[in-house]
């Protein structure tokens, strides 16, 4: 949520500029993603457990 977003390109078209390659060099294509919510820096983290079960699972994964 705004303002905690990312201002990097998160497509093919960013990672050819992060590497400094030429899109003609890409071949296969794959996608892929979190299926959890991941923070850097201060912000509210809204589905964050503060209970018995957040501990568990922080104690034991």
């Amino acid at each position: 949520t705004y303002p905690y977003v990312t201002s990097s390109n998160c497509s093919i078209g960013g990672a050819c500029t992060g590497l400094g390659l030429p899109p003609k060099y890409i071949g296969d294509i794959y996608g892929v993603v979190k299926a959890y919510t991941t923070r850097v820096g201060d912000g509210v983290f809204p589905t964050e457990l503060k209970n018995e079960i957040g501990e568990h699972l922080q104690t034991r994964g």
